[in-house]
């Protein structure tokens, strides 16, 4: 059963994040919007996201133990939450193609 819940969990985490870059991309190309564009935000984000799962692991937001307190709530998803979005802009400024996929994309449309 515990292994269910985690699974459960594991997987609203990807339907969301999926459901997060979908929302990104139909308001950030806003009238430019295409399945095209779409696509080519997918492989990035997706690479960026097994990232993301794999530090949300290792700090052990997959453990279904209680928490007490507002703070310690805070406290352990806070901390992941930071190392993840210093993750991410690395990983986009770094990685110059990944920073300017899309806005060739656009530029073409206008």
């Amino acid at each position: 059963m515990l292994k269910i819940r985690k699974f459960t969990l594991f997987l609203g985490d990807i339907i969301f994040v999926y459901l997060a870059l979908f929302l990104m991309v139909v308001i950030g190309f806003w009238g430019n919007f295409s399945w095209h564009i779409f696509q080519q935000h997918l492989l990035p984000f997706t690479f960026l996201y097994i990232i993301w799962f794999a530090i949300f692991y290792i700090f052990g937001l997959y453990e279904l133990t209680a928490i007490n307190s507002r703070m310690e709530l805070l406290a352990k998803v806070g901390q992941p939450l930071v190392v993840a979005g210093a993750i991410g802009l690395a990983f986009f400024y770094l990685i110059p193609i990944f920073g300017k996929i899309g806005r060739a994309s656009c530029r073409e449309r206008v």
